[in-house]
């Protein structure tokens, strides 16, 4: 199931959503928030960012009213987190461990039936073979870590079609911070790269369990690169406020596509991705604030509804309001 949650997460979790709702008017409220009041002697930021696929680029960042004005004011920079800084991946040695091989005793043939195997067998082959690789070491990693990899193998690949060269996209939270750094701002992240992979790719399921959450996973692939499109296309609306009511689709979506026994373990991983990790980085956004003029930039889904950032730092005594 937690493969299932990483291809939600990976494509959906930190973009915003669009679902409109007939005859509803709603005021259109974007990405960029001032965060002013509270004792702050200077205003800061909070910006949605979009990272889910490669249809936006930092480049999108110019048609925001007030965007470039409000990254000027701020000294300090804050995203997700900063790979440029010193610390940014994590510790090796997590690292290491979030794609450890498979126990010697384990293969995906024992761990499958045999037509899910061949199934897996021949997704990573073909995979493999596109990106002129080598499928061997692929299918010795662990179900979480091995869902991972073939959803970054599965972009590159679409990159590829589309003739994109990896090294040369301007991925928006990796440019801010770069910008950041190139202007000579502070610069700080939340997390570090392994502790957000470890809270996706840790399972405390069995291997079998992870195995097959990692076939259902695979089966819902063309779906979730349906919905990756459309997803794109809402961020370029505009409307924060839409991403709401696509909640309420999206949890309709994923009740379809999981089994009843897996459902409370979604939405429990999903507060957990969501409503935990904001009331982790809420313990540290005041002293930022306190301190000098901050830039904040998160995936924009972190913003939004009763556990978004906009809520909780309102909670606070701030007065968070929308840059039009």
């Amino acid at each position: 199931m937690r493969s299932i949650v990483l291809s939600i997460f990976l494509c959906l979790v930190n973009i915003s959503f669009c679902f409109c709702v007939s005859g509803i008017e709603v005021k259109k409220e974007g990405y960029l928030w001032e965060i002013s009041g509270n004792g702050l002697p200077e205003s800061s930021y909070l910006f949605g960012t979009f990272h889910g696929t490669f249809d936006i680029l930092y480049d999108y960042v110019d048609s925001i009213p007030g965007y470039h004005e409000a990254f000027d004011r701020a000294r300090l920079v804050c995203g997700e987190v900063d790979i440029s800084g010193e610390g940014g991946m994590g510790d090796p040695a997590t690292m290491k461990k979030l794609f450890e091989p498979l126990p010697a005793d384990s293969t995906y043939r024992e761990l499958l039936s045999a037509a899910d195997f061949r199934y897996l067998d021949s997704t990573v082959v073909a995979m493999s073979k596109e990106l002129g690789g080598n499928s061997g070491p692929l299918m010795s990693l662990r179900p979480n870590a091995l869902s991972y990899t073939i959803s970054q193998m599965s972009q590159l690949a679409d990159m590829k079609k589309k003739g994109m060269e990896p090294g040369k996209l301007q991925i928006m939270d990796a440019q801010i911070m770069k910008v950041a750094g190139e202007q000579a701002k502070a610069t700080a992240g939340f997390e570090t790269v392994s502790e957000q992979l470890e809270m996706l790719l840790v399972s405390d399921n069995s291997l079998r369990k992870d195995a097959e959450g990692l076939i259902r996973g695979l089966k819902q692939q063309g779906i979730m690169n349906q919905t990756a499109v459309s997803i794109a296309q809402a961020y370029r609306s505009g409307e924060l406020k839409k991403m709401e009511r696509y909640g309420v689709m999206l949890d309709s979506l994923i009740g379809t596509v999981l089994p009843a026994k897996d459902l409370e373990e979604y939405h429990s991983l999903m507060d957990k991705l969501l409503r935990g990790r904001n009331e982790a980085w809420m313990e540290k956004i005041p002293e930022m604030l306190a301190a000098q003029p901050t830039f904040i930039a998160v995936g924009a889904r972190h913003l939004t509804g009763d556990v978004g950032l906009i809520a909780m730092l309102r909670e606070k005594g701030y007065t968070v309001t929308p840059v039009n």
